[in-house]
């Protein structure tokens, strides 16, 4: 004979609740066909960090970074992103907002909602209709990695030397 609680958990479900750490969640959701798992960090909402960032994983920003972020995977700004900084990366997404120069080995994608002011390295740009984009591009091909524009001498001061 069935009891009162395996009778009302038959029928409504298990009143059991399930603790999932962020961790359990991340690691579940990002394991790739190959079976690993993938490194993925989140920079939240309200958090400012200043200095440099290295990583292997992906990245979201959602808070405020001032300094550089160099990433071996993809970066993407979210809407209430910020950084003010340089960004070496193999892909990234703007939502938010960038102020400095970008390095990206594949694709840059400029949402409608991005505003990004500084000089970008790219192999592919997608600039959606909205976005705001100030500063230079250079496609990979012809700039292997994003450096300082030489200052040009003039001619007087090459006669000079």
């Amino acid at each position: 004979m069935l009891s009162l609680l395996a009778l009302l958990n038959f029928v409504f479900g298990s009143s059991k609740k399930n603790n999932y750490t962020n961790n359990d969640i991340n690691s579940s959701a990002s394991t790739k066909t190959t079976g690993e798992a993938s490194n993925s960090n989140r920079i939240g909402k309200g958090t400012t960090i200043e200095g440099e960032i290295s990583a292997s994983g992906a990245i979201r920003i959602e808070g405020t970074i001032r300094g550089s972020v160099d990433c071996k995977s993809r970066v993407i700004v979210g809407n209430t992103g910020l950084v003010d900084g340089d960004l070496y990366c193999e892909n990234m997404e703007i939502q938010g907002k960038v102020v400095g120069n970008i390095d990206v080995k594949d694709t840059l994608t400029l949402k409608s909602t991005a505003h990004f002011e500084g000089n970008v390295s790219y192999s592919k740009l997608v600039i959606e209709p909205g976005a705001v984009f100030i500063g230079k591009a250079g496609h990979r091909s012809t700039t292997k990695k994003m450096v300082p524009t030489p200052k040009k001498v003039s001619e007087q001061a090459k006669a000079a030397v």
